[in-house]
């Protein structure tokens, strides 16, 4: 959301026109006002409070050059509690008015909010606020430390601020390759055929039998006897016998192997910057850019979506300038505060929060109001719930006379 906000400057202590030079200093002894390097950026005022006595002492420097508040809104400046400052800033008060007397404490209008410590902060105070009645032109600006403590105060970038900003939405189409690697086991059977011959010897005994008759005579009258005598042949053979078994062995091998895949992705981003863009009036050569980039920056992701169209009733507006702020808004940590203009005394004001495309999501009681600029707080309970992102609101009030109206519609932004 890159919205753009026209400013008048009044001091930026660099830019001719705009530093102390061009203005009186009046200041409370022994307290002083004076110029000095480490703003924000450049040189800026520093306000040194001493030996505060009677609950007050105020510096305040009048301008060479008044400047018109014609088409400007609010009072802008950077604020910070000095790192020398041997106390912390309390009930610290600024001022414009002429007659003196309208001095606010900047403490609720921090954008980031909190309270003033030495980290530079923006200040952004309605101008209905801190202006006297008809008064068209900010002739001089005060600063006040209405406690019993001294303290030292920074200021830089002092100036008067246009209308809201219109948000506008930029998308940034970004790509990312992501590379995935796989590893794929293989396996794989191989059959290895192995030969192997065993020798085995045979010894074998052969007995061979043979009869050989004899014939055996005698002179004794005897018939001859006959004896068979038989005769055994041993033969021994050796034999070697030889074997082939083939054995058949499957071997199962893993190979890895790596697979690379790219996915690609797209992401879209939408970045939050606040710009300030400085036209001073009374000089051409003071040109003032300023960037004010919030700490947390929401991070928008679209999603198609089906979006009907609804026709808000037309009602007639609020005089005056309604702001929502700290404007973006965590609501994990802080509450939102509404400042709006009531035109006549309301019985009954509530501020009515809608989706962007119109939907009525949150109606928040602000009870009665008295006329005039006035400052309500909407508790963080009822924006705990909504998820970060760009809401629109309207405030609307019941007069005594049970007419009702409501004031133009506004944004704001919640940051997680």
């Amino acid at each position: 959301i890159t919205p753009t906000v026209s400013a008048l400057i009044i001091y930026d202590g660099d830019t001719a026109g705009a530093t102390i030079a061009d203005g009186t200093i009046n200041s409370t002894a022994p307290g002083i006002m004076a110029q000095t390097a480490g703003g924000d950026p450049g040189n800026m005022m520093k306000l040194t409070y001493t030996s505060v006595t009677g609950w007050w002492e105020q510096h305040y420097w009048v301008l060479n050059n008044p400047k018109s508040t014609a088409g400007q809104v609010y009072l802008s400046f950077n604020i910070r509690q000095d790192p020398s400052s041997p106390n912390p800033v309390v009930n610290f008060d600024a001022g414009l008015d002429t007659g003196g007397t309208i001095n606010l404490d900047p403490t609720p209008y921090l954008v980031e909010g909190g309270a003033v410590n030495t980290a530079w902060k923006t200040a952004l105070i309605p101008l209905s606020a801190l202006l006297d009645s008809g008064q068209t032109a900010v002739n001089y600006i005060a600063f006040t430390n209405n406690y019993t403590t001294d303290y030292t105060v920074d200021i830089d970038n002092i100036r008067l601020v246009g209308a809201a900003p219109t948000p506008t939405l930029t998308p940034v189409n970004s790509a990312t390759t992501t590379f995935t690697g796989t590893t794929t086991l293989s396996a794989t059977r191989t059959c290895t055929v192995t030969a192997s011959t065993t020798t085995t010897p045979t010894f074998t005994i052969t007995l061979t039998a043979s009869a050989t008759p004899t014939v055996t005579e005698s002179m004794t009258g005897t018939p001859p006897t006959q004896t068979i005598t038989p005769t055994v042949t041993r033969t021994a053979v050796d034999t070697d016998t030889q074997t082939f078994t083939p054995t058949c062995t499957f071997t199962r091998t893993l190979t890895p192997g790596n697979t690379f895949t790219v996915t690609p992705s797209k992401s879209l981003t939408g970045t939050s910057t606040l710009t300030l863009t400085s036209t001073p009036v009374m000089s051409p050569t003071n040109t003032l850019t300023i960037v004010i980039t919030p700490a947390s920056s929401p991070t928008f992701t679209p999603q198609d979506s089906f979006t009907p169209t609804i026709a808000v009733p037309a009602a007639t507006p609020l005089t005056g300038n309604e702001i929502a702020y700290p404007n973006p808004v965590n609501p994990d940590l802080y509450d939102m505060q509404i400042g709006f203009n009531v035109t006549a005394p309301a019985q009954a004001v509530k501020l009515l929060i809608y989706t962007r495309a119109f939907r009525l999501i949150k109606s928040v009681d602000l009870g009665a109001c008295p006329e005039g600029f006035v400052v309500k707080p909407v508790n963080r309970s009822y924006l705990k719930d909504l998820s970060a992102g760009l809401y629109l609101y309207v405030v609307k009030q019941s007069g005594v006379s049970g007419k009702e109206t409501k004031s133009r519609i506004k944004m704001f932004v919640i940051i997680r």
